[in-house]
C-alpha cells in the first residue's frame, strides 16, 4: 500500500476512502484489500480499478526506518 485515507464530505456512503497499491495486477490489489478487517467484517466493500499516471508524476517517500 502506497497511501490510504478516508474521503471527506462524500455523499455516497459506499465511497468511504481510497487505498492505493503499487502491485502488478488488479487481482493482487483485490487480495490485499480484502484482508482489511472492515472488509472482512462486511462494513466496507472492495472496488478495484487501474489508475494510469505518467511515470514520475507522483512520488511517495517511504516511512522513516524503511
Amino acid at each position: 500500500m502506497v497511501v490510504a485515507g478516508p474521503f471527506d464530505e462524500q455523499e455516497d456512503e459506499g465511497k468511504r476512502g481510497l487505498c492505493l497499491y503499487r502491485v502488478a495486477s488488479a487481482a493482487e490489489a483485490r487480495a490485499l484489500a480484502e484482508q482489511d478487517p472492515a472488509v472482512k467484517a462486511g462494513r466496507l466493500k472492495v472496488e478495484v480499478m487501474a489508475w494510469w499516471v505518467e511515470k514520475g508524476a507522483v512520488s511517495f517517500k517511504a516511512p522513516a526506518g524503511q
